[in-house]
């Protein structure tokens, strides 16, 4: 591979900037648009990511040294990689980089009513999910959402709240041998902080599923390969439905607590001295259990909803194409809430006396706060960005 020296006049970087600015007032004016696979669409400020990727500067040495900047912070902020650019135009412009300290003590806790005037701001004009569309997942799910994305059976898109709680466990194939998923109601779930070393072990349940017509889950330490084929026959011949998993080790130091507690659930094993054997059958349970080849996912009204919730987005045929641009808003609607979350909210006004910036006027957008991570670490990322590309005199490019 070889290498050749370009040099970088001062005008291609004035023109450079030129370019970026003409690029924010067309984000912000709306007036770009990408082709969807049907349509004509409008971008929202949550893409400009994917906006800026297609936008055409004339350098496109510069072009790509911005590009990374982008790239490596949309990987852990998908929302601070959508005010960089507004922010590097600003900065060239106007303002100041305070101390983190003082970003920091400007931020104040999230308010419900605050976080929707974000989500509505932000995502408006999108052409896939829609800005009330995520205000309603921000309802129900509050700060912390998984999402599944699949195939819709039928013509018509759908989003499925599923309230409950997922943990991370190893189940043995078996189990799946003949099913994608095993789907337990009104289960009894055991809690065993042991190993199961025979089948004998569990006979007493795998006789109370038999005659009572009863379902359970048994999480465990570990079990034998005999005990674990011995569930998984049984249970695809329909004569006992007992699923046996082992949860991942932090299961046993926090989240025992978060599943057993509102459920009223009993630890069986070494810590309490009580045995499978004597396991004592619960007289109700409103437990339904989803059970993946990874994940265990609880589906109960008792459950704390703070931990996590579930919501699966069900696409049609023609949707379906496009599920990888609805997987990037749902990743900037997570990460960013997660962000809010932790560091809290920055008032526009509070972020314009610090940095002499002024956020909704770069932007186009019309909150009285923004994120303020987002905001923060994007106005840090410009000004690395700026002095990069203004400290350019040549580029090294690489030759095949």
């Amino acid at each position: 591979m070889l290498s050749s020296i370009y040099p970088v006049d001062r005008s291609e970087i004035d023109l450079f900037f030129e370019e970026l600015e003409l690029f924010c007032e067309q984000q912000k004016s709306n007036k770009l648009v990408y082709f969807g696979y049907e349509e004509i669409c409008n971008v929202a400020f949550a893409e400009t990511y994917r906006s800026i990727l297609d936008f055409e500067f004339s350098n496109q040495h510069i072009r790509d040294l911005l590009i990374s900047q982008i790239e490596s912070l949309q990987s852990y902020s998908p929302s601070a990689a959508s005010f960089l650019p507004f922010l590097i135009n600003a900065l060239r412009q106007r303002g100041n980089v305070p101390e983190n300290q003082d970003l920091m003590s400007a931020a104040k806790e999230a308010e419900i009513g605050l976080i929707k005037e974000i989500l509505q701001q932000q995502f408006a004009y999108s052409s896939l999910l829609k800005s009330n569309d995520l205000v309603e997942i921000f309802e129900k799910n509050g700060f912390i959402s998984n999402f599944d994305i699949k195939k819709s059976n039928s013509f018509q898109n759908a989003c499925v709240f599923e309230s409950g709680m997922s943990i991370h466990c190893s189940l043995h194939s078996a189990f799946f041998k003949n099913k994608e998923s095993i789907n337990l109601n009104n289960a009894q779930i055991v809690v065993y902080d042991g190993f199961i070393k025979d089948v004998s072990e569990i006979n007493l349940i795998l006789n109370l599923s038999m005659e009572k017509d009863t379902s359970f889950l048994v999480l465990a330490k570990g079990a034998d390969h005999s005990v674990l084929n011995t569930c998984a026959v049984n249970l695809d011949l329909g004569k006992c439905r007992v699923c046996v998993a082992e949860p991942s080790p932090d299961f046993w130091n926090d989240v025992i607590h978060k599943v057993c507690d509102p459920l009223k659930l009993s630890t069986y094993g070494f810590v309490t001295g009580r045995l499978l054997n004597n396991y004592e059958l619960r007289e109700s349970s409103d437990v339904s259990v989803l059970i993946n080849r990874a994940e265990i996912f609880f589906k109960s009204k008792a459950l704390d909803l703070s931990h996590s919730a579930r919501t699966s987005i069900l696409l049609n045929e023609s949707a379906w194409n496009k599920k990888g641009l609805i997987f990037d808003q749902l990743n900037f609607f997570s990460s960013m809430l997660q962000q809010i979350a932790t560091c809290g909210l920055i008032s526009n006004n509070d972020f314009y006396d610090l940095s002499g910036v002024d956020v909704n006027k770069e932007t186009g957008l019309a909150t009285t706060h923004h994120p303020a991570f987002a905001v923060s670490r994007a106005l840090k990322e410009a000004e690395t960005a700026l002095n990069k590309i203004l400290s350019v005199g040549y580029l090294v490019r690489l030759e095949r």
